[in-house]
């Protein structure tokens, strides 16, 4: 029969505790809508409607999910793109305008 190992000063071993689920972190759409807005003044159009609409959804997924953060993220890409779509529409009208 074999032997068990005793601890260190004879303690019966406490069952390992499961760890903690860990917490799920920035919403990477946050952070996508954040970066959009800001190409945003680059590129006005396009990526001020892709900020917005994963501002939207990062911001809905947020909400259902506690465990995730980025809300901000999110704000600034809507509100980034919200202004981007007008500085797009004069530099365009500019453009068309001036040629």
């Amino acid at each position: 029969m074999a032997k068990r190992k005793r601890q260190s000063g004879g303690r019966p071993r406490r069952p390992r505790e499961k760890p903690q689920a860990a917490a799920s972190g920035t919403n990477k759409k946050a952070v996508f809508a954040f970066v959009a807005g800001i190409v945003g003044f680059v590129l006005p159009l396009a990526a001020a409607v892709v900020a917005i609409l994963f501002g939207v959804t990062a911001r809905r997924e947020i909400a259902a999910d506690p465990t995730q953060s980025g809300d901000g993220y999110a704000k600034a890409g809507i509100v980034l793109g919200i202004i981007g779509i007008p500085v797009g529409i004069v530099l365009l009208t500019l453009l068309v305008t001036s040629g």
